[in-house]
């Protein structure tokens, strides 16, 4: 028995380090969103590009990856909404049973995705170029945003949330805009930050962070906000329940919506 035993832990070790030898052996590739170059690796195997799925969309924002052990699945919740299966070519997205162009797969705990499924599920052309090594994914349509909008929506997604999670500074960009929209807030992102009616809305204004420069992550959040990705719905509040003094109007005139990084978000009554 302690032979069997053996026997089959060596040879689990040995399958696992023949995958691992596999997937390193392969080409590696950059990979790109539109305009940004994502700091993660593809493997290209067999014409098949791979990324790890759970990287590649806490990068992207605004989506997050959970793991079904019973069923051996990874799905996409969020912003994008999908099913991969390990050890599989079969997915779900689009409302329908998809084939990808290679078999899902793992190493030590992470699940390895064909980078033109991740597209499909995000309605993205793809393309390869050899001579860069690079896979790009791009819209359709790269809308041109307002660069007085980007400018001021940046600096205030930084200086509120520099430090939190990628969603969490899509969750500020989405409350500023919110508020623009609202006929209870000035109806310009510039008004929306120096508004003073009730007093400074921002801590950032008051203590002139506002006006640091915003990070590459920053300035992408802030044209995904303004391309319509939402992380937070229709909140039009956000403070750090840790250093807030002032947030009990908030917390009993206003409906808790959800908690990102240090952020609690509400929703207006």
């Amino acid at each position: 028995m302690m032979k069997k035993r053996l026997l089959t832990a060596t040879l689990t070790v040995t399958l696992a380090l023949t995958s691992l030898c596999r997937v390193h052996a392969a080409s590696t590739v950059d990979i790109h969103y539109n305009d940004w170059d994502m700091p993660m690796t593809g493997y290209l195997k067999d014409g098949t590009t791979y990324v790890p799925i759970r990287q590649f969309f806490n990068l992207l924002g605004g989506s997050w990856v959970t793991w079904d052990e019973a069923a051996h699945s990874a799905t996409v919740k969020g912003n994008a909404s999908a099913t991969f299966y390990l050890n599989s070519q079969t997915a779900w997205y689009g409302g329908a049973k998809q084939t990808l162009t290679g078999r899902s797969y793992a190493i030590d705990g992470t699940m390895y995705v064909p980078l033109r499924g991740i597209a499909g599920v995000l309605d993205c052309d793809i393309s390869y170029s050899g001579a860069l090594r690079r896979v790009t994914l791009s819209t359709e349509e790269r809308q041109e945003h307002d660069a007085d909008s980007v400018y001021w929506l940046a600096r205030i997604i930084e200086a509120e949330s520099g430090a939190e999670p990628y969603r969490g500074k899509l969750a500020v960009g989405n409350v500023i805009l919110n508020r623009v929209k609202s006929p209870d807030f000035p109806n310009s992102i510039y008004g929306v930050i120096f508004d003073r009616k009730n007093g400074v809305q921002f801590t950032p204004v008051a203590n002139g962070t506002i006006y640091n420069i915003p990070s590459a992550e920053s300035i992408r959040a802030a044209k995904e906000c303004l391309s319509g990705t939402s992380a937070v719905g229709n909140c039009l509040y956000f403070f750090n329940p840790k250093t807030a003094t002032k947030a009990g109007w908030i917390k009993q005139n206003c409906k808790y919506y959800a908690s990102i990084g240090n952020h609690d978000f509400y929703l207006a009554k």
